[in-house]
């Protein structure tokens, strides 16, 4: 992978974290727990430009839009529009001696920021990881993969949730691992693998199985 651009170390549940970020086609953070991966996450939508606006960077991505008027205040400019079928809204954003700030939303939620008032022509643009090179029968999730890959691993999920985000069809879900246990999560975006998670055996606590 290279050096991280960025490296964030912190705690949770008494176990040492740290955060990798790494730049490229597909940006993607690591997560390390003790040392050991415990998540890989792709951003496969269009990331951020490095030029935003400081002030903008509190509306996130996924961010309602009840919230981003919280934190930006009434937006100086609306404009919508309908690319490919999808409707999209633009809110300019002005602060004195500053750049002019975009903020895009899909179906009340952010879905891209940027400087400026123009509409990126990637703003809808999706980069999925290319499939794993074929080797010797494959024992662990990839990404890359797809949703037949993961359910010839681990077969049905133990749960999932279906969804849209920024227009394409999106499923997190949650296999179980053996008889035992552990449990992963997986999120998919158009069939494709972008993330992985691994959730231990927390799971198989009586609190999560209703008992």
């Amino acid at each position: 992978m290279g050096e991280p651009t960025r490296t964030t170390a912190f705690s949770m549940d008494g176990r040492a974290q740290l955060k990798l970020e790494f730049a490229g086609a597909v940006p993607t953070k690591i997560v390390l727990a003790d040392r050991k991966i415990s998540s890989v996450k792709l951003d496969v939508f269009r990331p951020d430009k490095t030029d935003l606006p400081a002030f903008g960077r509190a509306a996130w991505p996924g961010l309602a839009e009840s919230a981003v008027r919280q934190v930006l205040g009434v937006p100086t400019e609306n404009r919508h529009y309908n690319l490919f079928g999808i409707n999209v809204d633009q809110w300019i954003f002005m602060r004195d001696g500053r750049a002019d700030l975009s903020v895009f939303l899909r179906a009340g939620r952010v879905i891209a920021r940027g400087t400026g008032r123009e509409v990126p022509g990637d703003l809808l643009r999706v980069e999925l990881p290319s499939p794993p090179k074929a080797e010797s029968p494959t024992l662990a999730p990839r990404l890359g993969m797809t949703t037949n890959d993961i359910e010839e691993l681990y077969g049905a999920p133990h749960y999932r949730v279906d969804y849209v985000f920024n227009g394409q069809p999106s499923l997190h879900a949650v296999y179980k691992v053996g008889e035992k246990g552990p449990f992963i999560a997986v999120t998919f975006v158009d069939g494709v693998v972008t993330e992985l998670e691994d959730l231990g055996t927390v799971l198989n606590d009586p609190v999560f199985q209703g008992r």
